[in-house]
């Protein structure tokens, strides 16, 4: 079977989540080459840019023994949340179809091509399909980019779109992203050349910056209201091109597969596939709950310390926890804490709790350091989270996880104690759970099985195939 790869990062690069999947999907393959006789070939786009101008392709070095290609100088800048005005460009881009085309005859065809995006690519692409039938299109649903400039259906004033009744969509679009398009392709020169701005690059800055503070209020609503216009034509074709070309469509939770059909996607296409991962490979035993009178009941956060991830949700969470509660509590924060306020308001709480400890970030290789004695991890996120790694990750090392009830965290245990909808639900579920133990052996009872690799990969072949 041969199958082409897309994602709008090349392997290799910083691309978050989806990119660490496709390499667990890439090594997958690579070690059970019998059990998975498949020729890869991998492509991304809107990631380099040089000043030649022209879109065309590069092959890059193998990665993990497949072949890996980039589309240079795309029309579509990648990823979204970036420059609004590129989806003027995308609605209207006929090069990228042309060029994949290409692609697609050079290399002789492919059985399966598989979607981790749609980001870099203009939404015409799809209708490629007219002219290889026989091929399968599959797309992971692993974000909103389909429908949402910033891809977390989250605005930036503050709150979750989807599950608020306004959706001013031109608030997220700023007028000051419109040239900026032309700024991020500039830096992204620079970066492969690595090379510095130039003093034209620094002069140009400070003039474009002046003359956006400038402009008066209603001019810069006319322009947002000019981008939200090209923005909900994307929308509209991409939705359309999904539900007329896409075969399946992989949502990574039960959530994200809602939403999809709830913003227009052919709910007939959707499959959920939870991701596989590698810690669901040697799961931990559940933590063995004993008699620990006197020992703090220690709590784990794991991530970013930013709006979206909750952490801000916890931070206000265990600042109201009562100190009467609090004093046999222990904290501990696995994050990068960057900004001096968010280390600060964590700092402040040795005053109520019994120690606070910060790991200034980490990888996988600290995850006994990091887990070690922990009874509860806390999972917060408050925009519509497809499926968040950390849950995955707590859940594997033997220790229940306490999520909020957005996105797809909450689908891997359906306890009703281990959820919870806003800060005083927050407060009372940690207060309930450490001072009934016998919660935190209950919570196993109702955990759904981790996903594998192995069966991940299963489930990806059977959806290759048609079955």
């Amino acid at each position: 079977m041969k199958i082409l790869i897309y994602n709008w990062t090349p392997q290799g690069e910083n691309g978050g989540g989806v990119a660490v999947y496709v390499n667990n999907i890439l090594a997958h393959i690579e070690q059970h080459p019998d059990e998975f006789p498949w020729q890869i070939i991998f492509l991304s786009s809107g990631y380099y840019y040089d000043s030649s101008g022209s879109a065309y392709i590069r092959q890059l070095s193998p990665y993990h023994g497949f072949n890996s290609y980039t589309i240079v100088n795309s029309p579509a800048f990648a990823p979204h949340g970036g420059p609004a005005a590129m989806y003027k460009r995308m609605n209207r881009d006929k090069s990228l179809l042309h060029l994949i085309g290409q692609f697609i005859e050079e290399q002789g065809g492919f059985d399966v091509i598989h979607f981790q995006s749609f980001e870099g690519l203009a939404p015409n692409v799809l209708s490629l399909k007219e002219c290889y039938p026989q091929t399968r299109f599959v797309h992971s649903l692993h974000d909103y980019g389909f429908y949402c400039s910033n891809v977390k259906l989250w605005n930036t004033e503050g709150y979750n779109c989807f599950r608020s009744e306004r959706h001013p969509c031109g608030q997220c679009m700023s007028f000051t992203l419109n040239t900026a398009f032309y700024q991020m392709v500039s830096y992204r020169r620079r970066q492969q050349a690595g090379s510095k701005a130039t003093i034209i690059d620094r002069l140009y800055n400070r003039l474009y910056n002046k003359y956006v503070n400038i402009l008066p209020a209603p001019i810069k609503r006319l322009r947002q209201n000019q981008l939200f216009c090209e923005l909900q034509q994307y929308r509209k074709q991409l939705i359309q091109n999904i539900n007329c070309y896409i075969d399946v469509e992989l949502a990574v939770s039960q959530r994200v597969g809602e939403i999809a059909t709830h913003f227009g996607i052919d709910s007939k296409k959707i499959q959920v596939s939870y991701i596989g991962t590698k810690v669901a490979d040697h799961p931990l035993p559940p933590r063995s709950i004993g008699d620990e009178t006197g020992e703090p009941f220690v709590l784990l956060y794991m991530g970013y310390i930013n709006v979206v991830k909750g952490a801000y949700l916890l931070l206000d969470a265990l600042e109201t926890l009562p100190a009467s509660e609090a004093h046999n509590i222990s904290l501990r924060f696995a994050s990068k804490v960057d900004k001096l306020s968010d280390r600060q308001r964590i700092e402040a709480l040795r005053e109520k709790y019994a120690s606070v400890e910060i790991i200034d970030g980490y990888t996988h290789d600290d995850f006994p350091r990091i887990f070690q004695g922990v009874h509860l991890g806390i999972v917060p996120p408050v925009w519509e989270d497809n499926l968040p790694q950390v849950t995955i990750e707590t859940i594997a090392h033997g220790v229940p996880a306490l999520t909020s009830c957005y996105g797809g965290a909450h689908e891997l245990n359906n306890h009703p104690m281990f959820m919870f909808k806003d800060e005083d639900e927050l407060v009372q579920r940690i207060i309930t759970i450490k001072n009934t133990p016998k919660l935190l052996k209950e919570y196993w009872e109702y955990t759904q099985p981790l996903t594998t690799m192995a069966f991940h990969m299963m489930q990806l072949g059977r959806v290759y195939k048609g079955f």
